[in-house]
């Protein structure tokens, strides 16, 4: 018995050491001077929010998503145009530059005033000259309306207040832009809209069919009236086929594709007509 009470009672030690723990790092990481950084990571210079999901993953593991930074570095490369659709603070926008050179560019869409600004600031603290910022957002049709978007996430959990905005938000379809801008091509495309990547494709339809470009899209499940698997569909129409973004190796099963989305809830994947170098 009394070795039984002797566990306990080490136990409610742990749980309230534990939590006076987790207590005193949230009050610490709630002062400025503790909580804003400045910081360098591979030549890119970035300034973080620490109580922020996004920033955290960057200060602390040098990306945002392990395996979406590795495919970006060994797929988009010298001299391509790559466009960063829904680029929130610039985890990719900055690397994606990096990769393409001084003959290359990168067309970033952010239509979020919170995360747009944060970009921006990002963008000041670096000296890229190949890069295009864009404070709008791609659909499959060009619009301006109201629109409530959310573009960040706490470390502890649930939506960052602040960045709770109901914005007047451009909308354009990628080829009016493209066009509308004397953009011809399109190499490589990181696409993440939490929802609407569909949308965006099918405002892309005379660049999916010319350009072909390599996508590294994250499919999510927005909504019950949205079905996950008209996405490939989708894509399917035009060529593409799909790659684990773990090992860039072809992925042979589409049932099986599908059924690891609905088991995850999100799933990134990689999408190319040619075959992965």
């Amino acid at each position: 018995m009394l070795k039984f009470l002797k566990r306990k009672f080490e136990k409610f030690q742990v749980q309230v050491f534990r939590k006076f723990i987790i207590k005193f790092y949230e009050i610490y990481m709630n002062l400025n001077r503790f909580r804003l950084k400045i910081v360098k990571i591979d030549g890119i210079t970035y300034h973080l929010d620490l109580n922020e999901l996004c920033d955290r993953n960057i200060y602390f593991l040098s990306y945002q998503d392990k395996y979406v930074h590795n495919s970006i570095i060994k797929l988009c490369k010298n001299g391509m145009v790559a466009l960063d659709i829904g680029a929130n603070i610039g985890a990719y926008t900055f690397i994606m530059a990096q990769l393409v050179g001084k003959k290359g560019q990168v067309i970033a869409f952010e239509p979020t005033s919170w995360a747009f600004s944060k970009l921006k600031k990002n963008m000041e603290l670096n000296n890229f000259n190949n890069i295009i910022l864009n404070r709008i957002a791609l659909s499959n049709e060009t619009k301006t309306e109201k629109r409530h978007f959310i573009s960040s996430w706490l470390v502890k959990g649930g939506q960052n207040p602040f960045s709770k905005s109901d914005d007047i938000i451009q909308f354009i379809t990628l080829d009016d832009y493209l066009l509308k801008n004397g953009i011809l091509k399109v190499d490589f495309i990181k696409l993440d809209v939490d929802g609407f990547e569909l949308k965006v494709l099918q405002g892309a339809t005379k660049t999916l069919k010319e350009c072909k470009p390599i996508i590294i899209l994250e499919t999510c499940i927005q909504s019950p009236n949205l079905r996950v698997e008209d996405i490939f569909y989708y894509l399917i129409d035009y060529g593409y086929v799909f790659y684990s973004i773990v090992n860039l190796k072809k992925i042979n099963s589409f049932n099986k594709l599908i059924n690891s989305i609905y088991n995850r809830s999100t799933l990134d994947v990689i999408a190319s007509t040619e075959p992965l170098k």
